[in-house]
């Protein structure tokens, strides 16, 4: 009878124990994870559970591929320094850059203009079989060598290059996120998320101590813990609000005039903001612009953004750091404006300085044996 008691006992313990343990891996929001540092991605909480009337609404935009002459006007046009959100701060975008194609002048300049720059790999390449069979080698190359050219290139801080996009948002698993973590990056933003209908749940942002909780909708997902924030990608509903779209641009039913060009992203905003104002990304490729009614579109946009006093434009950093210490719509009035102009602007100064004052030694060389000669000749 001993025996069996004590199995009896060891039965318990072990279910015990396995209940401990499944409990503990399991996010709870102020119970085995906490802010500022984890966050349990949610569709039915809002960080600091603010009530819809005091949630300030933000918007990010995140543009995706290589700065250069195509699209920079862009980017200076829509998001100058006379457009601010309802504290008097401008209004700002993130920007994931890759090398291959890219103008690091403009990508300087955009950065002191208080843009976001993040990384989107070194190639940019087309292929999507190429991200769905990446190694850790190649990704290793991709991340790393795209956040050091752009820092060296463009002279920007590497601690300032702090988030990460894989093309197409085809995330490439544990090699991927380990990279990540490994390089200090503070957010991912590869993984996808799908709404297909207008009734189904937004999500927020959060951190991926405790894995990626949803449905891995595209390649591969992480299938281990990291301290990585994730700000996942939100399918929208097109203009028809019938199918998903990975990007603005993406949609099969397109918008054919201004009109639902519009409609296709104020929709998607608007639902987010009648419901729980939970943080809204608008992800492009900047040559969505190319189009007339798309550009006109999307200063319509912009336009009725800036009207709303409880909507902030950000990059995906100061989101990040939103989640960590949430502020109230009042508080967000006396928050402090992010730092423009940065000490990259200072090196680019000097090495401006620099190279006129090597043209002016040159010019007054070439002066002076330029008067030589001619004295010369006169003789």
């Amino acid at each position: 009878m001993a025996w069996k008691a004590g199995i009896g006992l060891l039965t318990v313990t072990t279910i015990l124990c396995f209940v401990h343990l499944t409990t503990e891996n399991e996010c709870k929001q102020g119970k085995t994870c906490f802010l500022p540092d984890c966050y349990c991605f949610s569709n039915t909480t809002v960080p600091g559970n603010l009530p819809r009337v005091k949630m300030p609404q933000l918007v990010v935009f995140a543009f995706s591929g290589a700065v250069n002459i195509d699209v920079y006007g862009y980017f200076r046009h829509f998001f100058n320094a006379e457009r601010t959100n309802a504290n008097g701060c401008p209004i700002s975008a993130t920007l994931f850059v890759q090398s291959r194609y890219s103008n690091f002048t403009m990508v300087n300049d955009l950065y002191r203009r208080g843009f976001e720059i993040a990384g989107y790999s070194v190639s940019g390449n087309p292929m999507y079989i190429y991200w769905k069979n990446a190694t850790a080698k190649e990704m290793e190359y991709e991340i790393i060598e795209n956040r050091k050219g752009l820092s060296r290139k463009a002279s920007i801080p590497i601690s300032e290059i702090r988030g990460w996009r894989t093309p197409h948002l085809l995330p490439v698993g544990n090699a991927q996120f380990g990279i990540l973590q490994e390089q200090g990056f503070e957010y991912d933003s590869s993984l996808y998320f799908i709404r297909r209908k207008p009734v189904d749940p937004f999500i927020t942002p959060g951190t991926l101590d405790y894995e990626w909780p949803f449905v891995c909708e595209r390649n591969r997902c992480p299938d281990r813990n990291y301290t990585l924030w994730e700000v996942p990608a939100v399918s929208y509903l097109d203009y028809k609000q019938q199918y998903p779209c990975i990007h603005v641009d993406g949609c099969i039913n397109l918008p054919q005039n201004e009109n639902q060009a519009f409609q296709l992203i104020w929709n998607n905003f608007y639902d987010y903001y009648r419901d729980r104002k939970l943080p809204f990304v608008v992800n492009m490729k900047a040559i969505w612009l190319n189009t007339d009614f798309h550009f006109r579109a999307m200063e319509r946009f912009i336009y009725s953004l800036l009207h709303l006093d409880d909507v902030y434009v950000v990059t995906m950093h100061q989101l990040v750091q939103w989640m960590r210490r949430p502020l109230d719509v009042e508080q967000m009035m006396y928050a402090d404006c992010p730092r423009v102009v940065s000490s990259a602007a200072v090196t680019v100064h000097v090495s401006a300085m620099l190279v006129l004052g090597i043209c002016m030694i040159f010019g007054i060389q070439f002066f002076f044996l330029a008067a030589l000669g001619q004295r010369s000749t006169n003789a």
